[in-house]
């Protein structure tokens, strides 16, 4: 509904200004007398609100994309200072899966299943990570199975996991809200809420990069195998 809104609003911004050319036009044809000008000026004020909104929607686009981009280019540094146990999505690149990532908003990436391949090992990726590119108005950390290993001597324990990594967040990010939320028993997700900070900016964004290489340090020190 909300994507809906936008759309409507920027064609009412297009067709606004289409109304003013036409007011001007029709002005030029019937000739500069009094009541022809008033009613062209009652025409043009009428529409200028539609444009107002058109160009407020289009700032606000290009903020968004500034930001993912923004986003991206910051986790490619990190990615290659912690290669290879972290990667970009596919879903992020490729344009077949892309599709549903872009209609979602969402910037993904992706943390080895096992932080032995620091030391040479295989293994395969398991997403971890989920930031709003339209709304970053919170980020969401994964607590899978897959990553932290689940044995008689260590059992698996998302909830304790999540505990952790929260409350050792919170100290180091008074700023923000940060909780956790159970989705299943053995999924987890750690929710860091901005509270209405900006983060758009370089100060914003070198926050969140900041607050995703402590959740990797994180990850690598609770994993269990």
């Amino acid at each position: 509904m909300e994507k809906f809104d936008r759309d409507e609003r920027l064609l009412g911004g297009i067709f606004g200004i289409i109304a003013i050319i036409a007011a001007f036009s029709e002005l030029l044809l019937s000739g500069l007398d009094a009541v022809s000008f008033a009613g062209a000026v009652k025409d043009i004020a009428g529409t200028l609100v539609a444009i107002i909104v058109f160009f407020t929607i289009m700032k606000n686009l290009t903020k968004e994309n500034d930001f993912r981009g923004s986003i991206e280019g910051k986790m490619n540094e990190v990615i290659k200072k912690y290669e290879p146990l972290v990667m970009e999505e596919k879903s992020n690149t490729d344009d077949n899966i892309n599709r549903q990532n872009k209609l979602m908003r969402t910037i993904c990436y992706g943390i080895a299943s096992s932080s032995n391949v620091l030391f040479g090992g295989t293994a395969g990726y398991v997403r971890f990570l989920e930031i709003e590119s339209d709304n970053p108005d919170r980020m969401e950390f994964l607590i899978r199975k897959k990553f932290f290993g689940d044995s008689e001597s260590t059992p698996y324990n998302p909830r304790e996991i999540s505990e952790r990594i929260v409350n050792n967040l919170r100290n180091s990010f008074p700023n923000y809200t940060i909780s956790y939320r159970r989705e299943d028993d053995d999924r987890y997700r750690v929710i860091v809420s901005f509270n209405g900070n900006s983060m758009t900016n370089k100060e914003g964004i070198e926050t969140i990069i900041d607050i995703i290489e402590k959740v990797i340090l994180l990850y690598v020190i609770l994993g269990r195998k």
